[in-house]
């Protein structure tokens, strides 16, 4: 049983999100009790009781804030909880995601290799990936390479976090995980395929525009649910009446009055952090945070993509083609190579832009409305009036 404490810690985290919750906590429970057993989850009869679940959705609408809560609730239960963040910067370097999650599991002192024996087999190659901790880890005689024995190192990392799970149940959050490198997805099916009957769950979270066909973790994620491996969970936008009811229940939040309280509605669109963060502002300027965010979603994003976003914010929440192709060259009619083509596409693709209609009449509308106003105050007061005599010229 939760404790009021934590009941009362989390119950405005997620709000809205009580459907997602239960499905999080009935897969954990069945995880921790029942391993592979035949298990029903909300009224369906599984074979396989899924050690994991995907949260997806657009950037700020609550899967870390979910995943935490979930967290907070299996160390209640007495689990231990590794938590990984993907970095850009990594996904280069093969079988980092499970190289920091080892290590955490380390420096948390839940993983102690030493205690492992030669019945635990792990590969010359997986040991290769640990070198601080060679020392402490069984010794094998083979040798083999990284690229040679994938399928080894896959095996030595499940071994390892079995270890782990046999002394208390594991819990592995694996946030933002479309930042990751190739090799820890095809390791990361492997593990989700192979832990049946182990108390291990992993959670993972990632933005759906990021992981399109062409992305690695895509094909994964399509095995696994085929498998009944995982769930999969999407999470939309906050109704009105939600974002209401988040507001009220969050502690010491400041008294708004009516139109504040509209506004922050309208700028915050359903997105749960937006909503926050709004609230706790005491001005008319964007709170730093969201500006920090948004800044880190345009950082992504080409030059030539981050102009567009900024002269298209002077038209408002939509636009058409021919009206951004005049406010940036004085004509409407587009090349088939044009670069701002590559623009918006790069735009959709992050989901910055969300589009509508048909091939001879389409319109671009901004995922955000809180980064249009971001957008507008970044372009100098020079610029913005030229940007805004050529909007008027082309809308005529």
């Amino acid at each position: 049983m939760m404790d009021s404490t934590f009941r009362q810690q989390s119950r405005s985290e997620t709000v809205g999100r009580e459907k997602e919750q239960r499905l999080l906590r009935q897969l954990l429970f069945a995880v921790e009790q029942q391993g592979g057993s035949n298990h029903e989850v909300d009224g369906l009869m599984t074979y396989i009781v899924p050690h994991g679940i995907f949260l997806t959705g657009d950037a700020g609408i609550g899967k870390t804030r979910l995943a935490h809560v979930i967290s907070r609730e299996a160390k209640s239960r007495r689990w231990s909880v590794i938590w990984n963040r993907g970095n850009a910067q990594e996904s280069n370097t093969a079988y980092q995601l499970w190289v920091n999650v080892l290590q955490t599991a380390f420096t948390q002192d839940i993983w102690q290799p030493q205690e492992m024996g030669q019945q635990h087999y792990l590969s010359p190659s997986f040991r290769n990936l640990l070198p601080d901790l060679t020392d402490l880890l069984p010794p094998n005689a083979s040798h083999s390479t990284l690229e040679q024995v994938p399928l080894h190192i896959w095996e030595s990392i499940r071994t390892a976090l079995i270890f782990i799970s046999e002394k208390t149940p594991l819990l592995i959050a694996l946030d933002d995980i479309h930042r990751a490198d190739i090799q820890s997805y095809d390791c990361l099916g492997y593990l989700l395929s192979h832990l049946n009957g182990f108390p291990l769950f992993i959670i993972g979270t990632y933005r759906k525009h990021e992981v399109t066909s062409s992305h690695p973790l895509s094909s994964i994620v399509v095995q696994l649910q085929r498998q009944h491996a995982i769930e999969t969970l999407h999470l939309h936008p906050l109704t009105t009446g939600q974002i209401e009811a988040l507001i009220s229940s969050t502690p010491d939040m400041p008294p708004l009055t009516n139109p504040r309280l509209q506004q922050i509605l309208a700028d915050a669109a359903g997105n749960p952090f937006f909503a926050k963060e709004l609230t706790w502002s005491q001005t008319s300027t964007l709170p730093r945070t969201i500006a920090t965010f948004f800044d880190s979603l345009l950082g992504e994003l080409s030059n030539e993509c981050q102009q567009l976003l900024r002269n298209a914010s002077v038209l408002g929440d939509s636009f058409e083609l021919p009206v951004i192709c005049l406010m940036t060259y004085e004509r409407s009619i587009v090349a088939d190579d044009d670069p701002l083509l590559d623009a918006l596409d790069e735009a959709l693709r992050h989901g910055i832009l969300v589009e509508s209609g048909s091939r001879n009449h389409i319109t671009y509308h901004f995922r955000y409305p809180l980064l249009i106003k971001h957008l507008y105050k970044k372009i100098p007061i020079a610029r913005r009036i030229r940007l805004h005599k050529r909007a008027v010229e082309a809308l005529r």
